[in-house]
């Protein structure tokens, strides 16, 4: 049974499933609308939203997804874009090294589900020059993602 089981997967206990439990909170959120919750249970959705626990991994590593696509297609030169990653270096390979999390969210409202995401790029300009540059994103978060409201460049 030992190699069978190995290969068959059985035997072997699976950690995922008894540590993703759902949250109440979230489980209300499915059949609410986010405004329609406490403030308790806003706090509670929108932290696990930003920390992207649970059924929030997916749309948080997309939302990520999507914020380092914009700074890319803003380039005028995307093939010299590098942005600052978690570990505080400037990588062009950025998306295996930037990540949203509630200590890189700014301005959290939890009443309007409201925070800011900022995100450090530099690439050339035409005179191959590097250029740092901020790019500050202002997201609202729905039922079980986050939209893009606004973007600014500093």
């Amino acid at each position: 049974m030992g190699i069978i089981g190995v290969l068959t997967g059985n035997g072997i206990s699976n950690k995922k499933k008894s540590e993703n439990k759902t949250n109440p909170a979230i489980e209300k959120l499915q059949k609410k609308n986010y405004s329609e919750l406490t403030a308790e249970e806003k706090k509670i959705v929108l932290d696990a939203f930003l920390e992207g626990e649970g059924q929030f991994e997916a749309p948080a590593f997309h939302l990520n997804q999507r914020i380092n696509e914009i700074i890319s297609k803003s380039s005028k030169f995307p093939e010299t874009l590098e942005i600052k990653g978690i570990d505080g270096e400037f990588h062009k390979d950025y998306s295996s090294y930037t990540i949203i999390t509630k200590e890189k969210a700014q301005n959290v409202n939890y009443d309007k589900g409201t925070f800011d995401i900022l995100r450090e790029a530099r690439s050339e300009n035409s005179l191959g020059m590097k250029v740092r540059n901020n790019v500050l994103f202002k997201l609202k978060f729905t039922r079980f993602t986050a939209l893009i409201e606004d973007v600014k460049s500093q």
